[in-house]
Order: C-alpha cells, then structure tokens, then sequence
C-alpha cells in the first residue's frame, strides 16, 4: 500500500504569540495547533511504500506520476550527478554513530515546542540580514520500531524558511517559503529500515536525489543563494565519498535557517518517531559564519504535551548541538 508522505510547511508551534495564530486544525483534538493560512498550506511530497519498509529513489521518482514531476523543482542542466551505487538492502546498516559525552542535557529552558520539528531555527532579524545560505553536517542516527509493528518515519534536513522573521512576541511572521535538502528514514511494519536523500522547494513535490544513505553515514548539507531566486544545493556523503549537486529555480523570502529533524504528516495526521540514536548537528552554518544558535532559538517536538525529541544547548561555538528521540538526556 502506496502512502502520501506530507510534511507541514513550518513547525507546528505551541507557544506563539496570539498574534501569529491561526484555526486550530485537527490532526491532534487534543492540542491546539496555532497555524496561519500560510502555514496550513501542506506540502504534497514523496509517495513511500510504508508497509513495506523499503523506499528506493526509483521508488519515490516512479510513483509521483507526471503532475509531480511538473510541479517538483527541476534540476539544473549542469547538475552533478552521483555516482551510480547499488541500491541499499532494507535491513539498515550496522551504525557507526557514537554516543555523545553525558554532558548532554536536554534543556528545557527557553525555545518553543511544536508538533513536528526538533532542532534549531534562526531567523533573519537575529542575524541581521536576510538568509542567503546555510549548511551543516550530522551522522545518519541508526532507527528502530518505538513500538513493535508500527510503521514510523523521521527526516533531517537543513534549509532556508519555514521558520520565524523574529524571535520578539507579537513581531514575529511565518515563513510560507522553504528551500531544503536531507534525510528520511523510513521503518515498514516489519520494522526493516530504509533511508534516502531527497531535496525540496515548498509547496512542490520532494525530488529523490541519486545519492544513496545509510544509518550512520556522515552528511552534509549545503545550501545557497547563487542568484536572482536560483539557489544552488549540495548533498554530501562524505563516508562513501559520494555527493550530488543541483541548481533549482525558486523564490525563497530568505527569513530563517533551519537545522531540524522532523516528523513528517502522512494524510494529515502526524507519523510515529521511530527510536533513535542520538542527531548531532555540527559546523551549522548560516552566511557564511557559525550560527551561535540561542536558547529562543530551541525548537522541542511534543506529542500531546509529551516530549519526544528534545535538542540540547547548543555547544562549542554555538553551531554544533544534538536531538535526543523519546527521551530528555542523551
């Protein structure tokens, strides 16, 4: 059974200023869901093969039919292509991600919480101009069922929009647009893992890119402005020396950056965040300089109030900080 992967335009967030509020939507009857019209837009993205635990790129490509492909950003001609590689076997990997230093604490001081996102966003008032580029490394978190027969899914990605113009209440605004680049791992009922690379410009589809990934393969992401809207996006796997490179056509109104792990919407309603192994983002970049992300900066995703996946503070020279999934220390 073929399922829609849809993810929202931004982060579904719970504590913004009455101002910056919308209708409630009912994903969740429980839980208020402050959108505004912009935010509601859901973005209608790769079609995977959820019960079946294992999406290809020929997967995802094949069965958007030709409407998708119409409205998906098209690649450049000059586009860089990956090198072909073997499709990936369902069964994930053997990780290579090590545990980081007890230290990390999940904070729970300052930030905001939604729904769907977990990491860091800075808008283009806290950096003083707009938003022209950001990138950002992280390891593939090795993932496994939360609970036994459930298919579940979670993406990382880095891009630029989808956040907040300011971190002040009641001066905030939402931004409609999003240019981003990352990973997806999916886990079918039989809770074997399958992962791929995808980039995407909001509302159109989610193109799968040629280069492949796996649970703890080394990623980065770069992304920027080369252009009147033109943007050029660089996938990195620097574990096997792999990367793909495009140059897409798309007006972006350059307000935030974002370094996230999300949890994508299927039909409307949230999907379940599988297991996981601690995320750590590093060398995150915005401009050109390192971010020196904030506490305001923190995003927490909550499921009915519960906590789910928590970002630490950030470490090192701010532009470095990790997610812990289902739990509060990592």
């Amino acid at each position: 059974m073929r399922l829609c992967l849809k993810s929202r335009v931004g982060p579904n967030l719970q504590n913004q200023p009455e101002a910056d509020k919308g209708v409630r939507v009912q994903d969740h009857p429980q839980s208020t869901t402050p959108l505004t019209a912009a935010r509601r837009a859901r973005r209608t993205a790769t079609r995977l093969a959820l019960g079946a635990g294992a999406v290809t790129a020929a997967t995802v490509l094949g069965t958007a039919g030709p409407a998708a492909a119409q409205s998906a950003p098209a690649p450049h001609p000059t586009a860089a292509k990956a090198k072909a590689q073997p499709p990936s076997k369902a069964k994930p990997a053997k990780s290579r991600t090590t545990a980081p230093p007890a230290r990390h604490q999940a904070a729970l001081a300052g930030g905001r919480t939604s729904e769907n996102w977990s990491g860091y966003s800075q808008s283009s008032g806290e950096v003083g101009r707009p938003v022209t580029s950001v990138s950002g490394s992280w390891q593939v978190p090795t993932s496994s069922q939360q609970v036994r027969g459930r298919s579940e899914a979670a993406s990382d990605w880095i891009g630029i929009g989808g956040g907040r113009s300011s971190s002040k209440a009641g001066s905030a605004k939402s931004d409609p647009t999003l240019v981003q680049a990352g990973v997806t791992s999916t886990l079918g009922h039989s809770g074997s893992a399958a992962h791929y690379t995808w980039i995407e410009t909001l509302p159109g589809d989610a193109v799968a890119t040629p280069l492949q990934a796996r649970s703890g393969d080394r990623m980065t992401v770069a992304i920027s402005r080369s252009g009147t809207d033109r943007w050029r996006v660089r996938l990195d796997n620097r574990s096997s020396g792999h990367h793909w490179t495009t140059t897409v056509r798309y007006h972006s109104a350059m307000r935030s950056g974002s370094w996230i792990s999300e949890r994508p919407t299927i039909g409307g309603a949230d999907t379940n965040l599988p297991k996981r192994t601690a995320l750590t983002y590093s060398a995150a970049t915005v401009n050109g300089h390192p971010t020196r992300f904030r506490p305001s900066q923190r995003i927490t995703m909550t499921d009915h109030g519960r906590r789910i996946a928590t970002p630490t503070a950030a470490e090192g020279n701010g532009s470095s900080f990790t997610i812990c999934s289902h739990s509060t220390r990592c």
